[in-house]
């Protein structure tokens, strides 16, 4: 048996093992052996280079492994596995929302009610009651919180209250459980890489925006962007990540997903088959949508006046700080992929 046959026969036993197709499997195996090399590089580099820089870039590899463990765990246990995953992940999220909020904005009974609402957003989406998981959180935020407030304390600081809580109940909890949706989608939607493969796309898609974003900005930046919200930001690091996003979904797409082709529905418009047409447009949306989670998060911190939303995750900060992007690629991402309804 060659090598090449060993390492297949390998690949079809864990795809088997995780209930992924052969190409998700494929495609999270190389993703770890290229976290894999980043750490082996990042060692030898330390080694010889003992700065408190090259220490901080150990550290949040050390993160992207804890990580990458709890995301095999969670596509491996499907929808169930996915929903535990998110959920805790919303639950962290919104307790870093919560704690960088006056007290007098977010009474106590607001705050259970507000942490109530996760559960049950996920426990909606683990049973598949689609209508439900879509609405149930905004509408929620939009009639019984502002009761809850009203009912707790004084009208005091209502209108501030009511929208800082329910704006962060939209991102913590609404935007990042789209993450864990893909498994209620129809098998036949993917049949290339499954559930799994549009995840591990998304993933893969969000987070190499972000790094190409900094690494193009810091090599070749020189007009601000947003200069007053986040300095750092650069006119060529958007459009270096979102050039870089749209090759990444040309080049991904037709191992994990159909996006290199159209939908039959969409019919014989030219302009509309242009081949990879809808991946360019998964990685257009996933550039945009990446730059906004990231502004809007440095807003929000700007106008706290913290750093980062927390320390659990060392090298990134909080749950926040690392899955800002996130929090908007998810939602407009799986929504995309409803809308091309393979």
């Amino acid at each position: 048996m060659t090598v090449l046959e060993s390492l297949q026969a390998l690949a079809e036993r864990f795809a088997v093992l995780t209930g992924m197709t052969p190409r998700s499997a494929w495609f999270l195996a190389a993703m770890i052996v290229a976290l894999t090399g980043g750490t082996v590089i990042r060692i030898i580099w330390r080694a010889f280079h003992p700065t408190p820089q090259a220490t901080r870039l150990l550290d949040s590899l050390k993160t992207w492994w804890a990580l990458i463990v709890v995301l095999v765990a969670a596509v491996s246990l499907g929808r169930t596995g996915l929903a535990l995953a998110f959920g805790v992940l919303s639950t962290l999220a919104l307790g870093e929302f919560m704690r960088v909020q006056p007290p007098e904005l977010a009474p106590r009974a607001v705050r259970a009610f507000a942490y109530l609402l996760i559960p049950l957003q996920y426990l909606a989406i683990w049973l598949n009651w689609e209508p439900l998981f879509f609405v149930f959180v905004p509408l929620a935020t939009m009639i019984v919180l502002p009761a809850v407030r009203m009912a707790s304390a004084s009208t005091q600081g209502f209108w501030t209250s009511v929208g800082v809580v329910q704006w962060s109940l939209l991102i913590s909890v609404y935007g990042l459980s789209h993450a864990a949706c893909f498994p209620t989608l129809p098998e036949s939607s993917n049949p290339v890489g499954g559930a799994a493969g549009w995840l591990l796309f998304l993933l893969v898609m969000t987070e190499a925006n972000d790094m190409a974003q900094a690494l193009t900005g810091r090599a070749f930046g020189r007009r601000k962007a947003t200069p007053k919200l986040s300095p750092n930001k650069t006119w060529e690091g958007f459009f270096g990540g979102g050039a870089t996003s749209i090759l990444l979904a040309v080049l991904l797409a037709p191992w994990i997903t159909p996006l290199a082709r159209t939908p039959e529905r969409w019919g014989d418009s030219p302009w509309l088959n242009i081949p990879f047409f809808p991946a360019v447009l998964a990685g257009t949306i996933i550039a945009s949508g990446g730059i906004v989670g990231d502004l809007m998060m440095s807003a929000c911190k700007r106008d706290r006046g913290v750093k980062d939303f927390g320390t659990l995750l060392p090298g990134h900060g909080g749950v926040l700080d690392r899955f800002d992007s996130l929090t908007i690629t998810a939602p407009l991402f799986f929504h995309f992929v409803r809308f091309l309804d393979y």
